[in-house]
């Protein structure tokens, strides 16, 4: 599998800390994540660890789609396909911190849709949603 399914930049194998290519990829997704200040939009509420956490899998998403177990492990150092975990200094993670992070994500949509909605959002305005995704396991 391409270690950069967003821009498929590295050959098949290749781990995304070994790529610069790759590097800059996760570098500027996670640089749009915060331009367009999408960190500051999970609730303050939560401790810092899960917010980052919650970005990281946002960011990850973009970069390579993947499960949940999966994203996981491509997160910690240990067992990490990219450099994502090490920019958001995220240290060991352990799936159920992942499943924790998406539980959280659930419970506060309503607030970031919200919040969004606000910050983009005009009397008139359309908005387009993708609707082919399935509901959230529980």
């Amino acid at each position: 599998m391409p270690c950069c399914a967003a821009t498929n930049c590295c050959p098949p194998l290749r781990r995304w800390k070994s790529s610069a290519r790759c590097r800059t990829a996760t570098l500027a997704a996670l640089g749009t994540a915060r331009r367009i200040a999408l960190d500051a939009v999970l609730p303050r509420r939560a401790p810092q660890r899960r917010r980052d956490l919650a970005l990281a899998l946002i960011v990850a998403r973009l970069l390579e789609p993947a499960a949940k177990l999966a994203t996981a492990r491509m997160l910690d150092p240990a067992t990490a396909s990219h450099s994502l975990g090490e920019m958001l200094g995220l240290g060991p993670v352990v799936a159920k911190e992942v499943y924790g992070a998406l539980d959280w994500l659930g419970r506060e949509q309503p607030f970031i849709e919200a919040t969004l909605a606000r910050r983009h959002l005009q009397d008139g305005a359309l908005l387009l949603d993708d609707v082919t995704s399935t509901p959230p396991s529980r």
